[in-house]
């Protein structure tokens, strides 16, 4: 497809969830560019550039609004490998993120994430993309003592389109960090069904552990692009 033929560029998210049995309702803004899990057509398949994603969570149990994150940049390159050339994968975000702390409450956290590895198309027809990298995190906030963590380790993912329509992201990570010692995994599974163009459903559900606290969250959202 060509460019033109793709979605617009800005994005919009409304939708619903559970973490650790609290309800909530979130609302999320993105004014550029193409995300993972945005549909492929009229973009580059395994490429990711978004610039100041925004979201936040209203909790009606407790009648609170938090923000939940705001990252600046991500950006991710999925560049598969073949027998004639051998290309490196790499990414990099930085902003503002929720972690759960030593106390086991969710906090809010700036970070700076990057990392770089390999890819691979696991069809002949292109449709899924596996990929492993090693990663390097530096983590500040108020709640560590040292006011600061630095980590690195790994991650590993399964991108595939299942249709013309659905796509799915499996992917799992281990950070091991100093100066605060602490190690964080995540497990997790995204999947987005096009409804139309400019339209469609998100599904994302987690599990994390951080700090010997584990959390498990599921969400519903609607997208729509403008």
């Amino acid at each position: 497809p060509q460019p033109e033929e793709g979605h617009l560029p800005a994005k919009i998210a409304a939708g619903a969830g559970v973490r650790r049995d609290r309800p909530y309702l979130e609302l999320a803004w993105q004014p550029a560019y193409h995300d993972l899990m945005d549909p492929d057509a009229g973009y580059t398949k395994g490429a990711q550039i978004d610039f100041f994603a925004l979201s936040g969570r209203y909790y009606p149990l407790e009648e609170s609004f938090k923000l939940q994150s705001f990252r600046p940049v991500d950006i991710l390159s999925l560049a598969p490998r073949d027998l004639f050339f051998k290309p490196y994968s790499w990414k990099v975000n930085g902003g503002l993120d929720r972690k759960s702390f030593a106390d086991g409450s969710d906090r809010l956290y700036l970070h700076l994430n990057t990392g770089g590895g390999m890819a691979w198309h696991l069809t002949s027809t292109g449709n899924s993309i596996g990929y492993v990298m090693a990663e390097a995190d530096i983590n500040l906030a108020d709640r560590f003592q040292q006011k600061a963590a630095l980590g690195g380790g790994g991650s590993a993912g399964l991108l595939a389109n299942l249709s013309d329509s659905w796509k799915a992201h499996l992917y799992s990570s281990a950070l091991f960090y100093v100066i605060e010692e602490h190690q964080q995994y995540r497990l997790a599974l995204d999947q987005h069904v096009n409804l139309s163009k400019n339209s469609g459903l998100l599904i994302n559900t987690l599990w994390e552990r951080s700090f010997n606290n584990s959390r498990a969250e599921a969400k519903l959202s609607w997208v729509r692009y403008f």
